[in-house]
This record gives structure tokens, C-alpha cells and sequence, in this order.
């Protein structure tokens, strides 16, 4: 606020025609609101700014007062029971109001005031100079919103967020904020990690060593910087974290905004579902009794033995061994027995046969073995006598020795090398090739059909080697 007093004084006659002109063109030019009140707040100047924000001529507003022209009601109010109490002891200071231009618009204004004493000392006339600060004030306003919602985001976060000068030259990556889910996630209080730097909270010294290429790699465009990595625990505990940094201005200050997510409960849950997953798909294609390769597998894995004898020019055998009598087991010993038996059998056969053999348990009593790499019938002869000689070993069974009046019925099939498929030659049934044990004629029985060598033949199989089984007694 200015004080000047009037008073006239002796002026040079070219003064007094250059001034008057001077003035008038700096009152209309300027593109501030200049507005000369009286000690009623008449107005008594109202320059071109004026006019063109409040749309009301100086020559239509002279001598009127001036806040019901530009103010609503309550504000007039208001600046009128101030301009009253003003005062040469009590002036009025810098100010902000708006006014309201004829579309209803509020144009707001910084001011400035100086008063001109007459000469009983008393104000006479208040001189008010403004500058519209609407679009300032509205950036003013965006910007402080904007902090306020970062501020509330950044204390709410259920993720840990901090803030990090990356060009501290005391502490590389020194810690400038970070929110209570964030200390509170490494083990800390947030007193204790403002100002500290960010590898307190890693293994080494990563930053000090690393944080030039990881700032350049945030600067890049186009780029997420998103990663993931371990924290250190006060305590110690080591656990991993998924990070998104990015850049954000503050005070004309470049810092690093870091959303920091402990995902050591994730990674425990995702390793559950892989290992179910795992487990599940186990168990599509392997017995559940045994372990070993389910009717699925077994299909899958002729059809692959094939497709690789074929290229390879050797011969492919498919032994299918069956437990005589088995349900004798179960009804004097139990099933429980059974079920030993039946593991006891998937061991020695695994045992017998190489690691490039399958043996498939498809159902009951009955297994199939897949033998590979052969070069005719006569080798698998031979690894028919070893898988009857495996299976027919006595083992004990709960209190009971077996075999002691059952056997096991096995048999055997060589395909040719340009022979179809298996798959196609067996389809879905379950197959066993048997000898007579009256020794009549060798038959290759299905689930459905009876098939005759000649049978077997015309689809490109034929009977192989099948070991005599001892008579019962």
C-alpha cells in the first residue's frame, strides 16, 4: 500500500502539455485494471482493461459504486464493509477477488492498492491496480490437486512407493520419501529410510555400482522399467520384489518414483499351481497304483517307437503280459495284497527292462511292454524270457507266497518295418497274445474278437515268441 499526498506545485509550461498525454495513453495501454475510487468507492477513472473485463463503458460507470457492478451479492457485501474500515493507519494490502464479466465468468485478480491523503489527512481517493491471474491460478489449483491426490495415493498404497535422488553426491540413490507400506515392507520405520540410500535395503552396493546404466535405462522413451529383484529385511530375510520406476519432476528436481510389490506370497502360490499342474498332468498318464505309463501314454508311445523304427530300420516288439488268476489274490489275501502284488510286478519289470522300454499297466491284471530298437524276432524272444522270468520269482505277499498255483500268461508281437501303424492295427482294445496251453494252435485274443494268425498277419503283425508257462499243479 502507497500514501501520497496532493499538493500543487510550480511546473515548466512544456511539463504541463506533455504529461496530461503521456499519462492518459499509459492508463488505456497498460493491460493491467487500473480503477480510481473516492472515499465512497465511486468510481471516479475505470481505464480500457477495466472495460474490456467487465464490459461496462467509463463513461456509463463514473460516479456509480463499483463492487455491485462487478462482485455478486455477497462478495459486494463483503469488499464494501472492507473499503469502509480502511483507514491511512489501517490500508488495504495486496488482495485477491475475482470479477464477473458478462458471461457469468470469474475473472480473478491479484491487487494492489495506493491512496491519495487530502488535506485534512483523511483518504481521498484509492488508486487499485490488478492483473488477471485466472489461468495462473487455475494451474495453481490443477498442480495443487495433483499433489494432493500423489500425496493421498502415495500414503494409501497398499504397494510400497518411494521417492529417490539419483544425483545425491554424498549417498548414491538417496532415499527422499516412501510411504508406510514401503518401510513397513522392508522392516522399517519411515524415519529410519528418508535420507538413507536405496542399498541399505539390497544385498551389495548395487546402486553405487549399477545406478548410471538403470537411470539411463528409465530415462529411455518407450521404456517400462519394470523388473524384479530382492530387498533385504531388517532382520536379514532376503525376499523378492516386482519393481516399476519411472521419472517425475518435483522443484525442478529429477527424482526416480519406485512402486515396489513383495510377491514372495505369489511366487509361493505359483509354485503350488505348478506342481499341481505337474502332478495333475502326472496322473493323466500314469497309473495311480503303480506309476507307471497309463493306457494314454502307452498309445502315444507306440505311436512314437513306430515312427522312429520306421526311420531307423529296426523293429519294433509290444509284449503283453497278464497275471493268471489274480483275483484269487484278492479274495484270500484282500485287496490291499493285491495291490502290493500289482506294485511288486511294475518294479521288476521296470527293473528288468532298459530306461528306453515302456511298460504300461492299461487295466487290472494286464501290462504292456514296449521294446524298441530290436533287430528281429529272436531278441525279442529273449526279452520275453526275462520279463517271465522277473515276474515269476516268488515274493511274499502279506503272510502268502507268490506264485504258488497261479502264473503269469505272457506273449509277444514283432512288427515289420513296413508295417501301419500299431495304433491302427490295435485300436482301442487291450491286446494279449497267448499259447494255447493245450498247445493247438497260438491264437492273439482281444476284449472283442477272436483273431487268427493268418488275421494277424493280414494287418501286418505276427505272433512272435511266447514263452512256455510252467503247468499248474
Amino acid at each position: 500500500m502507497t500514501t501520497c499526498r496532493t499538493h500543487a506545485g510550480p511546473e515548466s509550461s512544456s511539463a504541463g502539455l506533455i504529461r496530461p498525454d503521456i499519462t492518459a495513453a499509459a492508463f488505456d495501454i497498460t493491460a493491467a485494471l487500473i480503477v480510481v475510487l473516492d472515499r465512497e468507492g465511486r468510481i471516479q477513472r475505470f481505464n480500457a482493461a477495466c472495460e474490456r473485463l467487465s464490459g461496462r463503458r467509463e463513461a456509463d460507470v463514473l460516479g456509480e459504486v463499483l463492487w455491485p457492478l462487478v462482485l455478486d451479492a455477497p462478495e459486494a457485501a463483503r469488499a464494501q464493509a472492507a473499503y469502509a474500515a480502511m483507514t491511512p493507519d489501517r490500508p488495504i494490502g495486496p488482495y485477491e477477488n475475482y470479477w464477473m464479466t458478462p458471461r457469468g465468468e470469474r475473472r480473478y485478480i491479484t491487487w494492489a492498492t495506493t491512496h491519495l491523503l487530502g488535506v485534512d489527512g483523511d483518504i481521498e481517493l484509492l488508486v487499485a491496480t490488478g492483473l488477471d491471474v485466472t489461468d495462473e491460478r487455475r494451474i495453481r489449483l490443477e498442480r495443487e490437486e495433483s499433489e494432493a491426490r500423489f500425496r493421498v495415493l502415495f500414503e494409501r498404497s497398499g504397494d510400497g512407493v518411494v521417492l529417490i535422488d539419483p544425483h545425491d553426491d554424498r549417498l548414491p540413490w538417496r532415499i527422499v520419501e516412501c510411504n508406510e507400506a514401503f518401510a513397513r515392507m522392508n522392516g522399517y520405520g519411515r524415519h529410519e529410510l528418508i535420507g538413507q540410500s536405496i542399498d541399505q535395503l539390497h544385498e551389495d552396493d548395487l546402486m553405487a555400482r549399477e545406478g548410471a546404466a538403470l537411470l539411463g535405462w528409465i530415462r529411455a522413451p518407450g521404456s517400462a522399467a519394470r523388473g524384479q529383484g530382492t530387498h533385504r529385511r531388517r532382520d536379514g530375510s532376503v525376499f523378492p520384489i516386482e519393481t516399476h520406476s519411472s521419472l517425475v519432476m518435483l522443484g525442478g528436481r529429477e527424482l526416480v518414483l519406485g512402486i515396489d510389490r513383495d510377491v514372495s506370497e505369489r511366487q509361493r502360490i505359483e509354485a503350488q499351481l505348478r506342481q499341481l499342474n505337474d502332478r495333475l498332468a502326472h496322473d493323466a498318464h500314469h497309473d495311480a497304483l503303480t506309476g507307471l505309463p497309463n493306457r494314454v501314454m502307452l498309445m502315444d508311445r507306440l505311436r512314437q517307437e513306430q515312427t522312429r523304427a520306421a526311420r531307423s530300420g529296426t523293429q519294433l516288439a509290444v509284449m503283453f503280459v497278464d497275471l493268471d488268476d489274480f483275483k484269487r489274490v484278492n479274495d484270500t489275501l484282500g485287496h490291499a495284497a493285491g495291490d502290493d502284488l500289482l506294485r511288486e510286478v511294475a518294479v521288476r519289470l521296470q527293473r528288468t527292462l532298459r530306461p528306453s522300454d515302456t511298460v504300461a499297466r492299461v487295466g487290472g491284471d494286464e501290462f504292456v511292454v514296449v521294446v524298441p530298437d530290436l533287430q528281429g524276432v529272436h531278441d525279442a524272444a529273449r526279452v520275453a524270457r526275462r520279463v517271465q522270468e522277473a515276474v515269476m520269482t516268488p515274493c511274499t505277499v502279506g503272510w502268502a507266497v507268490w506264485p504258488s498255483r497261479w502264473a503269469a500268461v505272457s506273449g509277444s508281437a514283432c512288427s515289420r518295418r513296413t508295417e501301419r501303424s500299431p495304433t491302427t492295427c490295435c485300436g482301442t482294445r487291450t491286446w494279449r497274445c497267448t499259447r494255447s496251453r493245450s498247445r493247438a494252435r497260438t491264437r492273439c485274443a482281444s476284449s472283442r474278437r477272436t483273431w487268427t494268425p493268418r488275421r494277424v498277419r493280414g494287418c501286418g503283425w505276427k505272433p512272435g515268441w511266447a514263452p512256455r508257462l510252467p503247468r499248474r499243479r
